[in-house]
This record gives C-alpha cells, structure tokens and sequence, in this order.
C-alpha cells in the first residue's frame, strides 16, 4: 500500500468518525446544558433579580456548612423554603427541596448530592417577603 491509498484510508477514517459524532449528537435525547423552561426562566428574571437584592439588603442569606454527614443551612429565621439542586455534570441527579424550617437551620443529606459541582438555588419567604439566593458548591 503506497502513501495516496493511506492518505485516502485515514481520511475515510475520519470522515466516518465525524458522520458517527454527529449521528450521536442528533439523535440523542440527553443535554443537560440546555434549561428544560429556559422561556419560563427568562419571563420570570426580573422577579429572581429583585428577590435576590431583596435578600442582599434584608441581610436574610443562608450560610452553608458542608459536613460529612451532607450540608447544614442556616437561615437567620424561620422560612419557608424550596431549594433546587443541580449537579453541573448530570441532570439526573437534580433535586427539590420543599418545606418549612423547625429552628432555623436545616440539612441536607450527603446521600442526595454526589460528588462534584453543584448550584444551589435557594427561594425562600419570611415575614411576607419574598427571596432568594444562588449559591455554588463542591462537594467533596
């Protein structure tokens, strides 16, 4: 086989790898960089934007502390809360939390977030107020 017909050969190659990512990228059903309400989400921005300085000017922020034992949230008062997780790297592990705090703290379980980069998005209201906070996180 002279140096032309390899030439040709890896060209195919390649060609044939590019056909079969593309294949790939079209028919598959998973991305989880897109928001699967991203219309929703942008309608409702300026109502995030202001829960968010509202919160910066209440000083109503939640510290976190993460522990073996998952992540303990504390909030300066009672709330009622609904906290989104999303894991950077797979949706399928995103999950919701809905409640109320008893005291002012609150945990979430280890178990729930994996390894990895997470964004904690934090809506909670106290005194007829509404807020919210976005916080990242490694877990370790």
């Amino acid at each position: 086989m002279n140096w032309g017909k390899k030439l040709i050969f890896v060209m195919v190659l390649f060609m044939s790898f590019i056909v079969f990512l593309s294949a790939r990228m079209i028919l598959s059903d998973n991305d989880d960089l897109i928001e699967k309400n991203y219309y929703e989400d942008g309608l409702n921005y300026d109502k995030e934007y202001n829960a968010h300085k509202r919160a910066l000017k209440d000083s109503v922020i939640p510290e976190l502390d993460i522990r073996t034992d998952g992540i303990h949230v504390s909030f300066p008062c009672e709330v009622e809360y609904k906290i989104n997780s999303k894991c950077m790297a797979n949706a399928g592990k995103d999950r919701l939390y809905k409640g109320t705090t008893s005291g002012k703290a609150l945990l979430i379980p280890a178990a729930d977030l994996k390894q990895g980069e997470w964004i904690l998005n934090f809506q909670y209201s106290a005194a007829g107020k509404d807020y919210q906070i976005k916080k990242e996180i490694i877990m370790p």
